[in-house]
């Protein structure tokens, strides 16, 4: 039967710095600490999917603004509109208002019963 022996624990070797550097980078490392291969076009379609997100957000968020923006120029403009139609209407829609600038230019009001002229085609 064999007797035990004592063995003599190595030290570990102190590491250098570029030890330290190049452990990381090192072949065994990279392939068992990363994820594998045929993950990577998943993650890239998510990246790009993520991407479409953000980018339509800003996209709707853009909109939102000019149409807020748009809605409040519209209603003014309403507004100016509503109040000129009112003003014309009231100055100059009137038919006395009408016939007055009419004497103006020398014409009268028809009174009798409305005459249709009657053109032959190649008179004119």
């Amino acid at each position: 039967m064999a007797s035990n022996t004592f063995r003599k624990k190595e030290k570990p070797k102190k590491s250098r710095w570029f030890g330290n550097v190049s452990k990381p980078l090192s072949e065994k490392s990279v392939t068992d600490a990363t994820l594998p291969t045929r993950y990577i076009p998943n993650l890239i379609f998510l990246a790009m999917l993520g991407l479409l997100y953000i980018a339509n957000s800003h996209y709707a968020e853009r909109m939102v603004r000019e149409t807020s923006k748009l809605e409040a120029e519209v209603e003014n403009l309403r507004s100016d509109y509503t109040t000129l139609r009112a003003e014309f209407d009231t100055f100059t829609g009137r038919q006395t208002e009408i016939a007055k600038k009419a004497k103006e230019l020398g014409l009268e009001e028809g009174k009798g019963k409305i005459q249709k002229i009657i053109i032959p085609k190649g008179a004119y």
